[in-house]
């Protein structure tokens, strides 16, 4: 079984710090929490700003994490 260790700095972030942090505009984050793709805490308060959480969002990739599969050897041709 593979074992994998996932550590965090903080558990949420700004959209314009995980923007920075995966290499992708803060429009196509903000698309993608529209989407439900990327999950954040809940708002409160109209306006307030968008945390993502790091937590929930690690433990969707995990859950969709499939270790790759042990290859046989490979059969080699012998000249006769």
């Amino acid at each position: 079984m593979t074992q994998l260790n996932v550590t965090f700095d903080t558990p949420v972030c700004t959209v314009k710090v995980f923007a920075t942090k995966v290499g992708i505009s803060e429009r196509t984050i903000e698309r993608m929490v529209d989407e439900g793709r990327i999950p954040i805490l809940p708002k409160k308060i109209k306006g307030e700003r968008t945390l993502i959480n790091l937590i929930a969002l690690s433990q969707s990739a995990l859950d969709l994490y499939q270790p790759p599969k042990p290859r046989g050897p490979r059969g080699r041709s012998q000249a006769a």
